[in-house]
């Protein structure tokens, strides 16, 4: 247990020190601070895999089945995102976003540890498996998605044709245009998944595919705004500040559908 409430704190305090780093990394170019920083997240990763391999290890199962869990899992997912869009492009700034979400998400998972029990009946169908890990995955992509349009909103609004620390400021808004447009591109997809493999199991568990539950009801919300936003960019060429906001809009109900459900309203939904 000891050794557990120690990967625990060392995955968010090297979280958060690496988020620190990424900060500093992006305002003051120093390629030491960045690889100081990749090589925190790496720790932080191992420590947070650690976690997650001890819940598959106690209850003999992926972790999937209580907002501990699911938080855990989706914390993983971004902090992956992340790593993976650093090692591609080579830049920190997405991780001053994804980091602090990957802190905020271990910290609510630790007000909700919960002792590994047996799964419910409704719980025991590899439906499971498949809906959260679709969900996740898109989740993740959403938030990095999210990361984007916010920078890109926050970074339009200056003066100059250069942004101070970060360099031609048309080129980086198209940058976190175009990563935010495959992000959603990528997560869309997983999205849609989710939603019919949870309908799929839910008729199994409950005799109906759809009963306008709140989590299923924003999950549609949530899933109409992206493919909303995919249809205006794919097919009407919708870039720039519309495209960045609709990424923030679809990330605010993607909360509402993972945390506001759980936490404001009856749901059947409400173990999740």
């Amino acid at each position: 247990m000891e050794l557990f409430a120690a990967a625990f704190k060392s995955a968010i305090l090297l979280y958060f020190l690496a988020a620190l780093g990424a900060l500093a990394s992006a305002v003051f170019g120093v390629r030491r601070l960045r690889l100081a920083t990749v090589l925190a997240v790496w720790a932080g990763f191992a420590a947070h895999t650690g976690l997650m391999g001890h819940q598959i290890w106690i209850s003999g199962r992926p972790p999937l089945s209580n907002m501990y869990e699911t938080d855990l899992l989706l914390a993983w997912f971004v902090v992956a995102a992340s790593l993976l869009l650093e090692r591609r492009h080579k830049t920190p700034i997405l991780a001053v976003f994804t980091l602090p979400l990957a802190v905020c998400l271990l910290g609510l998972a630790s007000f909700n540890v919960k002792e590994a029990l047996p799964l419910m009946p409704s719980l025991r169908s590899n439906w499971l498996l498949i809906h959260v890990l679709a969900c996740s995955i898109a989740y993740a992509a959403f938030a990095v998605a999210f990361a984007c349009g916010a920078f890109y909103l926050i970074f339009e609004r200056g003066r100059g044709e250069r942004v101070p620390f970060f360099g031609d400021r048309a080129s980086l808004l198209a940058w976190l245009d175009a990563v935010g447009l495959q992000m959603v591109d990528f997560g869309f997809p997983f999205l849609t998944i989710g939603i019919a493999t949870g309908a799929v199991w839910a008729d199994l568990c409950w005799g109906t595919y759809w009963s306008w539950d709140p989590k299923e009801t924003w999950s549609l919300v949530t899933w109409l705004v992206y493919a909303i936003c995919l249809h205006m960019r794919h097919v009407h060429s919708w870039r720039g500040r519309w495209a960045a906001a609709a990424c923030v809009v679809g990330f605010v109900c993607v909360l509402c559908t993972y945390w506001g459900v759980n936490y404001f309203f009856s749901s059947l939904h409400a173990y999740a």
